[in-house]
């Protein structure tokens, strides 16, 4: 382990390194070349050897507490020491470094383990999505069957539904032409009665006509529709059956056959009766029909005539109780052929 030398030669310096430091160690050579003797080295980078190869750290070794020499065999001894001490280092440091590997190792297996839980996870993980997609595919299929099916069935109604707008259509058509016609025949009978109320009762007689002739234009026009028109007409002609059964007094003047102005009070009963009488007690007329048309009489009515034309004006009044009074009333002749 160590060199050996020469009894003839003195004992030549040698370097003992120390396990476990910075790369230092012991120099021991015999101070002077004196046998027995010894130094102390430090760190080689504090070293300074000469072209022999010894090396001295006199500067250094005078800071140690250490003599610069002592016996041979103490070299031995020390060297012996420091050996041992490397040796212990040396075990001390492999076992440190054994179970730095094995710390090393158990981390490396628990990070294994670790990805493999991960690993686990992750297809976990991708399976449920997996059956998740399949099962939300399947819905979304089943889905679009129902709403094919749904299609196809307002499909099928949309076609019945054009066929039956196509029969509605034809309908459309038949009762547009029937209002058509039924127009023309609405239009047409407003004005024959409009014809009919010019040569009937006198009173009133061209607001009543007028109403229906604007009534038949408008119908014509499309300014009125037709149920409107039609509902007016039944108006107009209620008006006029209403007219043709009630009674009314009102004042006014009449004006004579001789050129003078009476006043007085006319009283209608229903269409046939329109008689004036006078304030005076003696003037009396009453409206009669002639094959020309209407015209009042005066001059030859009879004192009873007369005086039934006052009552009836009473009766009209409320003047008197109700009761039967003979009216003049003259029809027109009849038309030959006429049954």
């Amino acid at each position: 382990m160590f060199p050996k030398r020469s009894r003839k030669s003195p004992p030549g310096p040698f370097f003992l390194p120390l396990t476990g430091s910075d790369g230092g160690g012991l120099v021991l050579y015999p101070a002077s070349n004196q046998p027995g003797t010894r130094e102390q080295s430090l760190p080689q980078s504090h070293l300074k050897c000469d072209e022999r190869g010894v090396c001295e750290a006199n500067s250094i070794a005078r800071s140690l507490s250490l003599p610069q020499s002592f016996p041979i065999k103490a070299f031995y001894k020390l060297g012996l020491t420091c050996l041992t001490a490397g040796l212990l280092l040396t075990r001390v440091s492999a076992q440190e470094t054994l179970s730095s590997v094995q710390r090393e190792m158990d981390r490396v297996d628990k990070e294994i383990e670790r990805e493999k839980d991960l690993h686990k996870t992750e297809r976990k993980r991708a399976a449920d999505f997996e059956n998740e997609k399949a099962a939300k595919l399947k819905a979304l299929q089943d889905q679009l069957r129902l709403t094919q099916g749904k299609i196809d069935s307002l499909k099928h109604q949309l076609d019945r539904a054009k066929g039956q707008k196509a029969g509605f259509k034809a309908q459309t058509a038949q009762y547009q032409t029937r209002q058509k016609d039924f127009a023309k025949a609405l239009t047409k009978q407003i004005r024959d009665l409009s014809l009919a109320l010019k040569k009937d009762f006198p009173y009133n007689r061209d607001e009543r006509v007028s109403q229906l002739e604007e009534l038949a234009n408008a119908i014509d026009n499309g300014v009125v529709p037709l149920e409107d028109g039609l509902n007016r007409f039944f108006v107009l002609s209620q008006a006029s059956l209403d007219f043709a059964y009630d009674t009314e007094v009102y004042r006014g003047t009449y004006h004579g056959a001789d050129g003078s102005d009476h006043e007085g009070s006319y009283v209608r009963l229903g269409a046939a009766l329109l008689a004036f009488a006078g304030e005076d007690g003696k003037t009396a007329a009453y409206l009669a029909k002639a094959d020309t048309g209407y015209a009042w009489r005066e001059a030859d009515l009879t004192p009873d005539t007369r005086q039934d034309i006052f009552t009836a004006l009473k009766v009209a009044q409320g003047k008197v109780a109700p009761q039967l009074v003979n009216i003049p009333f003259q029809a027109p002749k009849p038309v030959e052929g006429a049954k």
